[in-house]
């Protein structure tokens, strides 16, 4: 079955022999040219090892143990996909953009604030949090829901993101209607569009440290606000 459905040539890679048992690698080189278990011929090459243990007996094999790599052929007969290789830190860096896109998708946008503990890590470090904004993550739950306040419709779009090992960079877009006051601004009822760009640092799948700048002169404009103080307006994500 096995010839008539791959036309196979084995080699040989290593054969150890002790007492009455011998041991021996191989690779199985062919071509898939026939019906095999239920798999069409596909026309594929592949290339699989396997191992076998024979147990002699005078002269005579009595006994024998084997395994060969099934799973490698019918991959490479596309019969199963694959999954490709697993690289532990891409896998990390692909979980913590996600948990990136989260505190945009979910916690800004979808105005799910309570998600804010399971995002941050409680000796989270907000490196370029407002005066009289604690850099911790009670300061940053305090520094949302004033935003929200006075953007109700705040809205954030992820524009670019660039991420390595344990750091995401996010490059934003918000715009947003002033509905309220903020860090002593009265409200103007106008509109703004603002960019940001946000680092953020991340261990055991959980943000540690941020920070951030934005076009604050930019934003402070459009509100009508650009005489109005002399302190750097804080922004949200």
């Amino acid at each position: 079955m096995v010839r008539a459905a791959f036309a196979p040539h084995f080699t040989l890679e290593h054969v150890l022999v002790d007492g009455d048992k011998a041991a021996v690698m191989w690779t199985n080189r062919g071509t898939h040219v026939a019906e095999w278990f239920g798999v069409p011929p596909t026309g594929k090459s592949f290339a699989i090892n396997g191992i076998d243990i024979f147990r002699l007996a005078e002269g005579r094999l009595a006994e024998h143990w084997d395994v060969v790599d099934v799973f490698g052929l019918m991959t490479q007969l596309g019969a199963i996909p694959s999954a490709g290789a697993f690289d532990p830190a891409t896998d990390q860096t692909e979980r913590n953009k996600a948990t990136a896109r989260r505190m945009v998708d979910e916690v800004v946008n979808g105005r799910r604030l309570e998600l804010l503990d399971e995002i941050l890590a409680p000796e989270f470090v907000d490196h370029t949090a407002p005066p009289g904004v604690p850099p911790t993550r009670d300061g940053a739950k305090d520094l949302f829901r004033m935003f929200l306040d006075a953007f109700p419709d705040l809205h954030v779009t992820i524009q670019d993101v660039v991420a390595q090992a344990d750091t995401v960079v996010q490059r934003t877009r918000a715009t947003g209607t002033m509905k309220g006051e903020f860090m002593g601004m009265p409200s103007t009822g106008r509109s703004a569009t603002w960019e940001q760009i946000h680092i953020l640092r991340f261990a055991d799948g959980r943000e540690i440290e941020h920070w951030t700048h934005s076009d604050q002169l930019g934003l402070l404009a459009q509100l009508g606000l650009s005489q109005a103080s002399a302190e750097p307006v804080a922004t949200s994500r």
